[in-house]
């Protein structure tokens, strides 16, 4: 029963931290983009982004692409 326990709280363990891992690559990966797209990015925009769940920071990836400014991206 202990190792029962155990496995599951490392099987669940593992699954947190590769989700925290896929959001802070995806917030990273975005940072990058809108760098190269639209220069310096600023602290509140950082600040921003690195609020945001991961389906979020993928959708904002796939608007990057048509976004005339980094404040579009935030417009709903």
């Amino acid at each position: 029963m202990m190792r029962q326990e155990r496995a599951e709280g490392l099987a669940e363990g593992l699954e947190k931290g590769e989700k925290a891992g896929r959001r802070q690559e995806a917030v990273s990966l975005l940072q990058r983009q809108l760098t190269a797209r639209f220069g310096a990015l600023s602290a509140t925009t950082t600040r921003r982004l690195a609020k945001l769940t991961l389906p979020e920071l993928e959708d904002l990836a796939i608007r990057v692409v048509t976004a005339k400014n980094v404040n579009d991206l935030f417009r709903r």
